[in-house]
């Protein structure tokens, strides 16, 4: 049995231990891929994640292209850019992918 009770910036408690915030970020992005139809429940999962990369990850596994875009611009992460134009341009997002290169271009290491 797990507790969903969040323990500020130490993770989720479970019956027997406590999860370190990174683990609880990939438990919960392992959650949002199956979300796409459930934009509400989504984005109270997002909320909860403590790292912005799982917040990026997670809107990108639901094909929510630029709102990951706009986690990772407003935090300037580059490389979750540069991995979120790879990603679209996979999935076909030609506009967001072309807004990740033109942050790539104008903002370079």
């Amino acid at each position: 049995v797990v507790s969903t009770q969040s323990t500020g910036s130490s993770g989720i408690n479970a019956e027997y231990g406590e999860m370190p915030p990174d683990q609880t970020d990939q438990l919960l992005l392992s959650l949002c891929q199956g979300l796409k139809g459930e934009p509400k429940i989504l984005e109270k999962i997002i909320a909860i994640m403590r790292e912005d990369k799982a917040k990026i990850r997670a809107q990108a596994s639901v094909g929510n292209y630029k709102k990951a875009y706009i986690i990772a611009v407003n935090k300037k992460m580059r490389d979750e850019i540069l991995w979120l134009q790879g990603v679209c341009e996979t999935a076909g997002d030609n506009q967001t992918r072309d807004f990740c290169k033109k942050f790539l271009e104008h903002n370079p290491i």
